[in-house]
């Protein structure tokens, strides 16, 4: 363009502005530098040298009360979004003042009220972002989300996956690839199979830019058709932005041994900045002594940012056990608490029907609460596989009851973009090997974000899942990884036994506003127990005693809670009276009841169909050694299944998976 047509595209004032914001980004990554040099700044540092156009072209078109999504090279979309440089800084250096609390640091920053998220993981954030744009769309805004990542993050399953969700439900997000054709040390031209990252588009039915990532004035123009795209007429955009990587990916990788001296070099020759400059010169918009008196601001900011937040101290230690779980914990009206299965039976207008019904039933009451409420996943109009949302459809519409494609990692991201935003999910996950492939959402975004960003962001959500043994479907299906999470801070685990627990249970967990995993049973779905009539809560972390005995306590969970039961009434006849703990929930876990039933009866066996190494056993061994050791008079015993893959045979099945005979034997031995 010539420079009379730009000059009456924008005013010298606009072009003046862009310069600046420009120049701001690069004086804070400059004084990063300094500051990381003597080690003040720590950790791993990607600074944002080269991708200041981009940052500011978009900038000029977001809202205040849109949501901008960045990889861990995003402090200039964090400046550009609103954040605070002092606090950046201050979060950079791991003081208390920080944006997070110092809980963040460089790679992690975020913030509710400025509507931003940088993200470590490769490309974590894209399922993330179809969340928040859900939500803008679920609640009547016209609010949008831009969402920023690197052209690695184009190859991995999650962009594929979200772009198809996203073009699929008409979601108002704009993905951003900034294309610097290094993902480390690997060029784009041998990992990625097309020649534009933009022709990807067309397979997920959106519409696709391209633009060159250096020129601040020509992404402008694309952004602003990007996201006018994405705001009025609530549908996708794929924008694929040429950028550069001055330095190396991180700042100790000075050399790049892996890199062409003369790609470097290119690189450098296109540093967005002196190209801006030397524009505005052209343009009469800036000299010499103006030039000089923007840097100097610019400048005088980032130092004075972080000589600041240099002097604020950092987090008292203590400040480490905040934030796991910032949302409240459900809020049950006292009249409305049952706590074990005595009060089921003693309930008027109690009904005996099955599990999957108690679930149902749950659900059902509660999205006739709060219309915030909605239930995603695979097949689930329908009824699901299990029948568990049969009927919610037909009451509560295609809005609110969401068929997805089979993309666990897309499912479980917009749950928790959408939880950020103040909606309450419920996942469906059909199968709970299936977390293995959403492992990524689950426990490094849903687990972490609400700690990390220090407890701005809350995640209202509960991630439903059937385990499934005794049913010869093999190894893959027949798979029981609740252990895992119990592992994992940030999530409560729920995993019920009966239709009481069941539906009290899901009630409470959907009440919360911190993430549950409720774990079910795929072959406890048809078992029939007492559920009352009127409405009711249970606790989470509230084991229950389902039977009274002074000889042995048995602990157990899920499915073996039957085995055991059945197990301990044989044992009666023999004389030997055990008291069965039903744990209900395996975090929180419910201490005091395990501790005063082993003070009580002296002796342990801990029931579990997982497997046995690293299991919840394990853990409940750990607890009881160190706060009931005095108590024992003998060592705690396990049940649980061997270290192998659950079998398909039928015999070799039967054989792994713990029973009420393997109980009783243990039970005898203990008693010696």
């Amino acid at each position: 363009m010539t420079s009379v047509s730009i000059l009456e595209e924008f005013s010298r004032e606009q072009l003046l502005d862009f310069y600046k914001d420009m120049l701001r980004i690069r004086a804070f990554e400059e004084e990063t530098l300094r500051y990381y040099e003597v080690a003040k700044v720590y950790g791993m540092l990607h600074v944002a040298h080269g991708k200041e156009a981009l940052a500011v072209g978009f900038a000029k078109n977001i809202r205040p009360d849109d949501f901008v999504l960045a990889s861990y090279r995003g402090h200039d979309h964090a400046l550009m979004k609103g954040i605070d440089m002092y606090r950046l800084a201050a979060e950079l250096m791991g003081r208390v003042t920080g944006v997070n609390k110092g809980k963040a640091g460089s790679m992690h920053i975020m913030d509710d009220k400025a509507r931003f998220l940088e993200d470590s993981v490769v490309g974590g954030q894209i399922p993330i972002a179809n969340g928040i744009a859900f939500a803008f769309k679920y609640l009547g805004k016209d609010s949008i989300v831009v969402c920023f990542f690197g052209d690695g993050a184009s190859n991995i399953g999650a962009f594929h996956e979200s772009l198809n969700m996203a073009s699929l439900y008409k979601l108002p997000v704009v993905f951003v690839v900034e294309n610097n054709k290094w993902a480390i040390t690997t060029h784009v031209s041998e990992s990625t199979s097309v020649d534009k990252i933009v022709k990807r588009a067309v397979a997920y039915n959106m519409v696709g830019m391209e633009v060159d990532g250096t020129d601040v004035l020509a992404v402008y123009r694309v952004a602003k058709k990007a996201t006018s795209i994405a705001r009025n007429e609530k549908k996708p955009v794929l924008v694929e932005a040429h950028t550069v990587r001055i330095r190396g990916h991180y700042d100790g990788d000075i050399l790049q041994p892996y890199r062409p001296r003369e790609d470097i070099e290119q690189h450098r020759k296109n540093d967005p900045i002196p190209k801006f400059r030397a524009k505005l010169f052209e343009l009469g918009v800036l000299n010499e002594e103006l030039d000089k008196k923007l840097w100097r601001e610019a400048k005088l900011e980032a130092e004075e940012a972080y000589k600041k937040a240099e002097k604020d101290p950092f987090p008292p230690p203590e400040e480490a056990l905040t934030d796991v779980f910032p949302g409240e914990e459900a809020k049950i009206p006292s009249e409305l608490t049952l706590l074990s299965a005595k009060d089921a039976e003693k309930a008027e207008n109690t009904r005996m029907i099955t599990y999957a019904k108690a679930i149902n039933e749950a659900l059902h009451e509660e999205m006739e609460k709060d219309d915030k409420i909605f239930i995603l996943g695979e097949d689930i109009r329908w009824g699901g596989v299990y029948r568990v949302t049969e009927g919610l459809l037909e009451r509560f519409g295609p809005e609110r009851v969401i068929n997805t494609p089979i993309a666990e990692e897309a499912i479980t991201g917009l749950a928790l973009g959408a939880a950020m935003m103040g909606l309450r999910p419920i996942v469906e996950l059909m199968y709970t090997f299936t977390y293995n492939i959403a492992m990524d959402q689950v426990t490094n975004h849903i687990a972490r974000i609400p700690y990390m960003s220090g407890g701005k962001f809350k995640v209202p959500l509960v991630i439903r899942s059937p385990n499934y043994t005794l049913a010869s479907v093999g190894a893959q299906h027949s798979f029981r990884n609740e252990a895992w999470f119990m592992h994992t801070p940030g999530l409560k685990v729920v995993i019920t036994a009966t239709p009481f627990d069941a539906k009290g249970l899901m009630k409470t967990a959907i009440r919360e506003d911190n993430p549950v995993l409720f774990f079910e049973h795929a072959r406890l779905y048809h078992v029939r127990g007492p559920v009352p009539d009127k409405e009711y809560y249970i606790p989470l972390g509230k084991a229950d005693v389902k039977r009274k005995g002074s000889d042995v306590t048995i602990i157990t969970y899920s499915r073996p809670l039957y085995d055991v039961l059945k197990a301990a009434e044989e044992l009666s006849k023999e004389g030997i009276e055990a008291e069965v703990i039903d744990l209900r929930s395996l975090a929180p876990l419910d201490e005091e009841t395990i501790i005063s039933s082993v003070k009580k009866t002296g002796k342990v066996v801990i029931v579990e169909e997982d497997e046995i190494t690293c299991g919840v056993g394990a853990e409940i061994s750990a607890l009881i050694m160190e706060k009931a050791f005095d108590y024992l008079d003998a060592p705690v015993k396990r049940v649980a299944a061997p270290m192998v893959p659950i079998p398909f045979s039928k015999p070799l099945e039967e054989y792994v998976v713990p029973n009420a005979k393997d109980v009783i034997k243990a039970v005898k031995e203990l008693l010696g």
